[in-house]
C-alpha cells in the first residue's frame, strides 16, 4: 500500500504519525511519503517537504510565506503524477490541502481528510470542494458527522486521536519526576503556540503573566513545552528578556500539562490536550488587526475554544486579541495556583469534554477507513460507520 500524506502543522504532525503507525500494523510493508515533520519521519515516513517551512497563521503572514506554499504544492503535484500512489490523505491545513486535492482527483487518486477544515466555524462554502474532491472525510468531533452527512458527504466519526495519545500517560506524580519538577511546587505551564508569529505574539504575554504570578505564588516553576515545528533558542531568549526562569522541555505537552496545575494556552488543538490531561487553563489568542477584523466578520461560532465547542457551553475562559493581557492572564491563572477547591470545578467539566471526544482507538478507526478506501478492508459503506463499530 502507497499513501501520500500531507501534515502542514505541528498537531497534524503528531496524529499523521499515530495514523502512519496504525496503518503499518495492520499492513507492515505500507509506504508512506509528503509533507511532516519530525514525529512523522519518525514514524516512517519519507518526508518530501519540511512542515517546519508552511506552518502560518493570519492573512499577512499566508502573503509573505506565498513563495513557500506554492513551491510545495509544485513538489505535490509532481509527486502524485510520478508516484501515483493507492490514496492520498490530507490532515487539517485547508487551503493548501483542498488544492493538493484537486489535483489528486484530475488524477484519478482516492482522497481521505482526516480531520477536515472546521466548516462549521468559518467559511462553510469549503464543503462544496470537499464534496467534490474528497472520496471520505474522518471527523475527529461528534457534532462534525451531521454536518457533512446533511451535504451528503461520505463521512465517519473516529474519535479524537488526542485520547489515544494520553492513554498511558504517566501520571501527575510521574510526570513531575521525568519533567525534573518537585511534587510539591506549584507548577504553570505556558504553551506558545506552533507557529513562528503565535509566538511573537502571544509567548511575551505569557511570560510577563508569569513573572507577576511568580511574585505572589512563592516557589513557582514555570514549563513549556517545545512543539517540534518552533525554535528552541527563541525561546530561551525570549523568556531570558522577560527575567523568567522556564524550563523548556521536549517532553510531549501532554505530560508537561499532566504536570502541572494551571495553563495558559494558546487557542488550537494544545487546548484538548490540556483538557485531557485535566489542568484548568486559559486560552489566549491574538492575530493582525486585519485578520482580526475579517474574522469578527466570518466566525459563525460564540467561543473560538475547541473545547468549549465541544462543550457546547463556556468551560474555559477565552482571552481574545486587547483582552490577551499579562493582567487578565493573571486575574484568571491565579485562584488556580492557590487554591484546590477553585481547581475542582473545572476539572469537572474538563472530565465531561473528555468523553465526548470520543473513546480510544480513533487511529486505528481511521487507519481502517483508509484501508477500506484502497480496497484493504470492506467498503465503509457496507459497515457500520460510527465510533465503537468501525
Amino acid at each position: 500500500m502507497r499513501i501520500y500524506l500531507i501534515a502542514g502543522e505541528a498537531s497534524g504532525d503528531l496524529h499523521g504519525a499515530a495514523l502512519v503507525r496504525a496503518l503499518r500494523d495492520r499492513e507492515p510493508g505500507t509506504l508512506v511519503m509528503g509533507i511532516g515533520g519530525s514525529l512523522l519521519a519518525a514514524a516512517g515516513m519519507e518526508i518530501r517537504v519540511d512542515n517546519r517551512d508552511l506552518a502560518v497563521v493570519g492573512i499577512s503572514e499566508v502573503i509573505s510565506h506565498a513563495r513557500d506554499l506554492r513551491r510545495a504544492l509544485k513538489v505535490v503535484s509532481d509527486d502524485l503524477a510520478r508516484e501515483r500512489p493507492d490514496a492520498l490523505v490530507l490532515i487539517d491545513f485547508p487551503d493548501f490541502n483542498l488544492m493538493a486535492a484537486r489535483r489528486a482527483k484530475s488524477l484519478g487518486l482516492r482522497v481521505v481528510y482526516y480531520i477536515p477544515p472546521q466548516v462549521w466555524a468559518w467559511r462553510k462554502g469549503r464543503l462544496r470542494k470537499i464534496g467534490r474532491r474528497v472520496d471520505r472525510v474522518l471527523t475527529i468531533f461528534p457534532f462534525e458527522e451531521e454536518i457533512y452527512r446533511r451535504q451528503g458527504i461520505p463521512v465517519t466519526f473516529v474519535g479524537h486521536p488526542l485520547v489515544d495519545a494520553a492513554s498511558g500517560r504517566p501520571g501527575r506524580v510521574e510526570a513531575r519526576r521525568s519533567i525534573g519538577l518537585s511534587e510539591e511546587a506549584a507548577v504553570l505551564a505556558l504553551l506558545p503556540g506552533s507557529r513562528r508569529r503565535e509566538v511573537e505574539l502571544l509567548f511575551p504575554v505569557q511570560l510577563e503573566a508569569a513573572r507577576r504570578l511568580g511574585a505572589d505564588v512563592p516557589g513557582l516553576s514555570v514549563v513549556v513545552p517545545v512543539a517540534p515545528t518552533v525554535d528552541e533558542r527563541a525561546l530561551e531568549r525570549m523568556a531570558a528578556e522577560a527575567g523568567v526562569k522556564a524550563r523548556l522541555s521536549r517532553a510531549p505537552a501532554i505530560d508537561v500539562l499532566a504536570a502541572s496545575d494551571a495553563a495558559v494556552v494558546t487557542s488550537g488543538t494544545a487546548t484538548l490536550e490540556a483538557a485531557i490531561a485535566g489542568v484548568p487553563f486559559v486560552i489566549v489568542y491574538k492575530v493582525s488587526g486585519v485578520t482580526a477584523a475579517l474574522g469578527r466578520l466570518l466566525i459563525g461560532v460564540e467561543n473560538i475554544g475547541l473545547v468549549n465547542i465541544v462543550a457546547g457551553r463556556r468551560v474555559v475562559p477565552e482571552l481574545l486579541q486587547e483582552d490577551a493581557s499579562p493582567d487578565e492572564i493573571v486575574r484568571a491563572v491565579r485562584p488556580w495556583l492557590t487554591d484546590r477547591a477553585s481547581r475542582a470545578g473545572m476539572e469537572r467539566d474538563l472530565d465531561e469534554v473528555r468523553r465526548r471526544l470520543g473513546p480510544p482507538g480513533a487511529s486505528a478507526r481511521a487507519a481502517e477507513a483508509v484501508m477500506s478506501i484502497v480496497g484493504r478492508l470492506v467498503p465503509m459503506e457496507k459497515s457500520d460507520e460510527r465510533v465503537g463499530h468501525a
